[in-house]
């Protein structure tokens, strides 16, 4: 299966295919209280103009537009294989990095009961100039979304995986904003963050998954809808491949009242540095350090889907998806990244990276059990003995490996991760880098 993966990955690449994962559960560049699948940075998955015909929309020559329609195609252990549909629209006009707008519609469905219908839009407002405004509406349902109850402790059992005592059906509504406001000249801007969500998850099977057990609030459906602020700090030389510079991105949204039953607050801060390391490094050429620090935290009354989580392509790569999940998260993941082979005549690059993701959550704590599914293989039952709020305790850790294809000189790039953790290891495919 993993040479299966390897070379649909390969062959995607270089047929100009998107390939992209039927589930990206790591938050969407958006508002802090993101949690919808992702379709990564704006600018992945454009396509390279030498293979297009683009259509000009005005004589003015400083404007293009671009419309394209790529198949989507993935496998993964969570939701099998996924197929469906992506259509985008570009418009570059002269003086807007990195375009002017673009929007792009995504449909896709799996053999294990995983359906998305998503549509991003991400455009500089005419009416300033200035504002670069970005929304992401989404619609899906997974009939096997992993739940672990909340903290460090709870045990895992492959037998467990497999008999479906993790699972749960998750249906969700969503749409989230993020408006950019620069600050003079620099590289500072200013957040407006919105977002509206709805989350109408059931139990999934019969009465011993964990999820039926412990049903967390709000398992009826519920929603919210929060608005907050934040700040952006961005001195990186490429927002798809950075070589150097930091980006740091903080956000701080607190939900309505009178709109659905919770009182929550959500707090996040990320920090991410690039750096060359090495420089013409033997077959690697030039090695560049990636590392990030992302901190996420809630406060008041809560539903579980609003607790902070790792465990996804994007971080603690390596562990089941939803491992973990508390009150409050911490992450650290460290890359080194080369691209060490270009051919110039066709655009082709390939390349890999090393990676090592650690971290853990606060919060929860409490003791239970969960009862062995019939003809699992399990002695004890499952228990979670509490968290310890010591900072440096409990720390989850995940190592591995993986390559990047850029096909045809575009910015689309393809990356492929093997991830190792003392659980078990997974395979992620998706479209650029984790961060």
């Amino acid at each position: 299966m993993r040479r299966f993966c390897l070379g649909l990955a390969l062959l995607c690449g270089l047929t100009g295919a998107a390939l992209q994962p039927a589930l990206a559960h790591a938050a969407p560049r958006v508002g802090a209280f993101s949690d919808s699948p992702d379709l990564g940075s704006p600018n992945l998955g454009k396509p390279d103009p030498r293979s297009l015909d683009p259509e000009i929309s005005s004589s003015d020559t400083t404007r293009r537009i671009e419309r394209t329609l790529l198949p989507l195609l993935s496998y993964d252990s969570e939701t099998g294989l996924s197929a469906g549909v992506l259509g985008q629209r570009y418009d570059e006009r002269a003086g807007y990095e990195p375009y002017y707008a673009t929007l792009r519609a995504r449909v896709m469905v799996s053999t294990k009961g995983f359906y998305i219908a998503q549509l991003d839009h991400d455009t500089f407002a005419p009416f300033s100039g200035r504002l670069r405004a970005t929304s992401v509406l989404y619609a899906d349902r997974f009939l096997r979304e992993p739940f672990f109850g909340s903290g460090n402790g709870t045990a895992y059992a492959d037998s467990l995986w497999k008999a479906g005592a993790y699972f749960f059906e998750r249906r969700r509504l969503g749409l989230e904003a993020v408006g950019a406001v620069p600050l003079g000249d620099g590289p500072h801007a200013v957040l407006l963050l919105a977002d509206a969500l709805y989350d109408a998850s059931v139990p999934s099977g019969d009465s011993t998954t964990l999820f039926r057990q412990l049903p967390p609030p709000h398992i009826d459906g519920s929603g919210l809808v929060a608005l907050g602020l934040g700040w952006r700090y961005d001195t990186r030389d490429d927002e798809l491949s950075p070589r150097s510079g930091l980006y740091i991105e903080t956000g701080l949204q607190a939900s309505l009242p009178g709109i659905g039953p919770w009182s929550v607050r959500r707090m996040e801060a990320n920090v991410r540095h690039y750096v060359p390391v090495l420089r013409d490094f033997w077959i690697f050429g030039d090695v560049i350090l990636a590392h990030q620090l992302r901190i996420q935290a809630i406060d008041g009354r809560a539903p579980h889907w609003m607790e902070p989580r790792l465990g996804s392509p994007d971080d603690l790569r390596g562990y089941p998806l939803n491992r973990f999940q508390g009150r409050a998260s911490g992450l650290y993941m460290a890359e080194l990244r080369s691209w060490f082979l270009e051919h110039p005549e066709t655009g082709l690059r390939l390349g890999g990276q090393f990676f090592w993701d650690v971290g853990r959550v606060f919060g929860g704590g409490e003791s239970y059990a969960i009862d062995c599914p019939p003809n699992a293989d399990c002695i004890q039952p499952l228990t979670q003995p509490g968290s310890s709020e010591n900072l440096f305790e409990e720390l989850h850790h995940a190592y591995g490996f993986g390559g990047v294809l850029a096909p045809g000189g575009s910015d689309f790039f393809l990356r492929m991760d093997v991830g190792f953790s003392p659980e078990t290891r997974r395979v992620v495919i998706g479209v650029g880098y984790a961060f």
